[in-house]
This record gives C-alpha cells, sequence and structure tokens, in this order.
C-alpha cells in the first residue's frame, strides 16, 4: 500500500481533495482511504465522517458512490444498498448545498430500471440514472456508474427480503 504525506492539506471529505488524493498517493485498506497527516495514519472514518447506522440483523450489500437528482439538482453522496433499505448519505459539501441524507426501505420498493435519457445535462441526464419507484408511485433517481449493476444490487437486495 502506498501512503501519502500530507501535511498542508487535512481532507475530511473524499468530494474535497488535495493534491496527493488526485495524484493517487493515497492508500486504500480495509475499506477506508488513509493517508498521512504529520506521520500520522489517520482514516476518513475517523474524521467524523458520517456512516450509515445499521438497524438489527442488517448488513450492507454495497456502497455506490453517485449523485442522487431532487428537483433538477445533482446531489453527490454515496448509496448504501443494505439487506433491509436503500440509504442515500450525501457528501458535506452537497449537505452544504441542500442535500438531505434519507433512507427507503426494501419492502416499499416496487422495482429498480435505467430511467430514459433526457436532454439536461445538470440533472444528469445525458447519462443512464437508477430509477428506484417505490410503492406510492414515486421514484428516486440516482446517476452512478454501472448503472445495470447498480439495479441487480437492488433487486437481488429485495429478493433476500422476499420482495420480487
Amino acid at each position: 500500500m502506498r501512503v501519502a504525506r500530507v501535511s498542508a492539506c487535512v481532507v475530511t471529505d473524499p468530494a474535497l481533495s488535495c493534491r496527493a488524493f488526485r495524484t493517487g498517493r493515497v492508500g486504500f485498506s480495509a475499506n477506508r482511504w488513509i493517508g498521512m497527516i504529520s506521520g500520522r495514519r489517520v482514516s476518513l472514518a475517523d474524521m467524523g465522517r458520517p456512516g450509515v447506522s445499521l438497524l438489527p440483523h442488517e448488513r450492507v450489500a454495497a456502497r455506490l458512490t453517485g449523485n442522487h437528482i431532487r428537483d433538477g439538482k445533482a446531489y453527490e453522496g454515496y448509496l448504501y444498498v443494505t439487506s433491509k433499505r436503500l440509504v442515500y448519505v450525501p457528501w458535506s459539501a452537497a449537505q452544504f448545498r441542500g442535500a438531505v441524507p434519507f433512507d427507503i426501505s426494501l419492502a416499499e420498493v416496487t422495482g429498480a430500471d435505467t430511467a430514459p435519457r433526457g436532454t439536461n445535462w445538470r440533472d444528469g441526464s445525458w447519462r443512464r440514472r437508477l430509477r428506484v419507484t417505490k410503492s406510492s408511485g414515486d421514484t428516486e433517481l440516482f446517476v452512478v456508474w454501472r448503472v445495470r449493476h447498480a439495479i441487480g444490487l437492488v433487486e437481488r437486495a429485495r429478493q433476500g427480503v422476499g420482495i420480487g
């Protein structure tokens, strides 16, 4: 593992990076980004980053980096697929711009598919998007890499709960 020595920059959010993170001189170990600050190993998880509070007997199946589309705006964050729900945790920069964390119970999810492409670059509709449909008829849109893989993760999680 390659580890960077960072003294002029303290990175507390993956969305806000310093030169060491951009140049790739940072190690990735045990699902945590590790860097060096003043010769001391630090982890982003230890720097006050919000995580997912799991329910009893719940496990995280996947963490997807993506943008949640709300009111025509894209907000960066993580979409966690757990054994009981989908949890969106925005990055702190997105929270500053108005993003809010939320979760959707898998019992409430009726399907996941690819949303059709649009013409507005601001809402991410030029790209394929993950569309999660709820039992109320509402949809949530997420711009993620590998949309088909994300759809498969959501559908497998729903089948694990006994839905779909």
